[in-house]
């Protein structure tokens, strides 16, 4: 197995582990904090739209609002997506550099 086998899987399941991690950071947000949910546009998998992923992306990905609300699981929540979100972000550039990047050798 190549090595590029292997950062492939890796990234895959980095992403699926980040879209688990956002999803039940959204869950915690609907049912802990309802009325940040409803400013957030009541994100959902069916109620997806772009301007609910900016504002979902501002409040705990960009922005530090969340931190006001005093929840130490969504502390908790925000810096595993945050922190996966930075891997899943390293692997796409990686993987970029390996598709496209010189194949001289």
């Amino acid at each position: 197995m190549a090595w590029e086998d292997i950062l492939f899987a890796f990234g895959i399941v980095s992403a699926v582990v980040y879209l688990v991690v956002v999803t039940l950071l959204n869950r915690h947000v609907r049912f802990r904090h309802p009325e940040i949910w409803d400013n957030l546009g009541r994100p959902t998998f069916w109620n997806n739209s772009p301007a609910n992923n900016i504002r979902f992306f501002k409040f705990c990905l960009v922005g530090s609002s969340y931190r006001r609300l005093g929840d130490p699981v969504l502390n908790k929540y925000v810096f595993v997506a945050r922190t996966l979100c930075l891997f899943v972000m390293i692997y796409f550039l990686i993987g970029i550099f390996v598709v496209f990047g010189d194949k001289s050798s």
